[in-house]
């Protein structure tokens, strides 16, 4: 029967996400004691996601069954930030800083096999604990069994010294939101965009999943103009609430949340509708269905989101067509039963309408 250690130092060398039971020289054991549970948390070699631990020194891993000894004679590796110039899994060798976000930091990164640059995204350190790291990992399994156009393309992922990394294609383009920043677009082509979105969000929703943060800033435009949808870390199961941690933390942003995700209530697809339909009133109008006023409160906005109708689209750009602007109101419904019963349904429609 295998035995969980602590492991020192840096992953063997990574084969991509089919080889995780072979990433390491030793199975590696991680705890992070929690305030709310006060548990502690192994981190299986065998599927990669964070499990809670017993008193029992056997445990078995509820995922793929494997039975196995945990050695706890060992102390946890000590917490470090991913650097410019760090090697991640003895292969990615970090070159320069993307982005970073609240959860992790995006390098630009040189994959020493393949000579090529990659982007390869890294869980902050001090962010590590077992809820961060599963969201991390389900969006690294989900994006590597997706393959689809007009989705991010994950080459690898993996743990390294306890940090969850995974691999992606670098998107040479712009952003959405920068693309709208620089002036009016042309309604085909906003309607080309929001189609593309939606094809995006297909396989995602077939698959059970809800993106759960579609908005402007991760929708990339590459060079040809063709869309790539961005960071599916707070993508979850259809069935569930929207919370993920703590209550009153609400995953998402604002100004694209429906207002069944504001009341962590159920959601499903028609939940990414909702903010495909915001994403496509802001490309057609330069605005948000519901503008955030200075120095508003949260609660307000929110409140305002939830009893107030938004404005039709026509009412700031008049040359959107009326069978275009009823489309977005649809998606914009209060409840999830007034919007479309899917992406391809909506996309139809919107077809349709121009």
């Amino acid at each position: 029967m295998p035995a969980f250690r602590y492991v020192h130092g840096h992953a063997e060398r990574s084969r991509g996400p089919a080889r995780m039971t072979s990433r390491f020289d030793r199975p590696m054991l991680r705890r992070v004691k929690l305030r709310r549970h006060g548990g502690r948390f192994f981190v299986c070699p065998g599927c990669g996601l964070p499990h809670e631990l017993t008193a029992e020194t056997r445990v078995r891993c509820p995922v793929n069954g494997e039975a196995v000894t945990v050695d706890e004679s060992l102390p946890p590796p000590p917490r470090r930030a991913a650097q410019v110039g760090d090697r991640i899994a003895l292969r990615y060798r970090l070159t320069s800083v993307l982005g970073a976000g609240a959860l992790g930091r995006v390098f630009r990164g040189m994959d020493e096999e393949t000579n090529r640059f990659v982007a390869i995204k890294v869980l902050h350190e001090n962010a590590r604990t077992p809820q961060n790291d599963e969201r991390f990992m389900r969006e690294a399994r989900l994006l590597t069994d997706l393959n689809a156009p007009g989705v991010v393309d994950v080459s690898d992922y993996g743990i390294d010294s306890g940090a969850p990394f995974l691999v992606m294609e670098i998107v040479q383009g712009s952003s959405l939101s920068d693309v709208i920043a620089e002036g009016e677009l042309p309604i085909p082509e906003a309607v080309r965009i929001a189609g593309e979105v939606l094809d995006a969000l297909v396989p995602v929703h077939e698959r059970g999943f809800v993106h759960r943060d579609i908005k402007p800033g991760n929708v990339m435009l590459r060079e040809d103009r063709s869309v790539c949808l961005l960071d599916f870390g707070m993508s979850r199961r259809a069935t569930g609430t929207g919370r993920v941690t703590q209550a009153g933390a609400r995953v998402g942003s604002p100004a694209y949340m429906p207002p069944e995700q504001i009341l962590d209530d159920e959601i499903d697809a028609r939940s990414d509708l909702y903010a495909v339909g915001a994403v496509l009133y802001e490309t057609l109008t330069g605005v948000c269905p519901f503008e955030w006023g200075r120095g508003e409160k949260l609660v307000t906005y929110y409140d305002r989101v939830l009893s107030e109708d938004p404005d039709p689209p026509t009412l700031w750009r008049s040359e959107v067509p009326e069978a275009l602007s009823s489309l977005v109101l649809r998606a914009l419904s209060k409840e999830r039963e007034g919007r479309y019963a899917s992406a391809m349904e909506m996309k139809r429609a919107m077809l349709a309408a121009t």
